[in-house]
């Protein structure tokens, strides 16, 4: 029961998270889409694994995911917490220059390179699950027909 409550919880954080920075415009919709979307499908693979008695873990992509996700978001809160707005993929805005070449900027800049990478490792860990989960899917059509 820990175990589902805990990962259910950086489910629901990550999520709020991410819902809030688009509502701020630092995050695109659809990166916060693709990372949502792919955690309802795994819980859904691993609801339909659970009612079969069986448990798939989490994988090598997976786990990188939540780290760099993790890590993106925390650099992006910390760069916009330390007063960042001139060098960001989300808008674009790379403006270099004296003034925008310094910590806090350039902090922004691989918060939010780093948020293209999550998002890419998002869909590959996706990918691993409907793999890892597939015999599961069609075990389960089959006793559907």
């Amino acid at each position: 029961m820990g175990v589902f409550l805990d990962l259910t919880a950086d489910k629901v954080f990550v999520a709020a998270v991410l819902i809030a920075l688009v509502q701020l415009n630092l995050v695109p919709a659809w990166v916060t889409f693709i990372i949502i979307t792919r955690e309802f499908m795994v819980s859904g693979l691993r609801s339909i694994a659970a009612a079969k008695g069986k448990v798939i873990p989490a994988g090598i992509w997976g786990k990188q995911k939540t780290f760099i996700t993790l890590v993106a978001l925390g650099a992006l809160l910390l760069a916009k917490g330390l007063g960042a707005h001139m060098l960001s993929l989300f808008p674009l805005m790379l403006t270099f220059n004296s003034q925008t070449v310094n910590a806090a900027e350039i902090l922004l800049l691989v918060a939010d390179g780093l948020i293209i990478i999550a998002t890419i490792w998002t869909i590959l860990s996706g990918v691993e699950y409907l793999i890892g989960g597939w015999p599961l899917l069609r075990s389960s059509e089959e006793s559907a027909q």
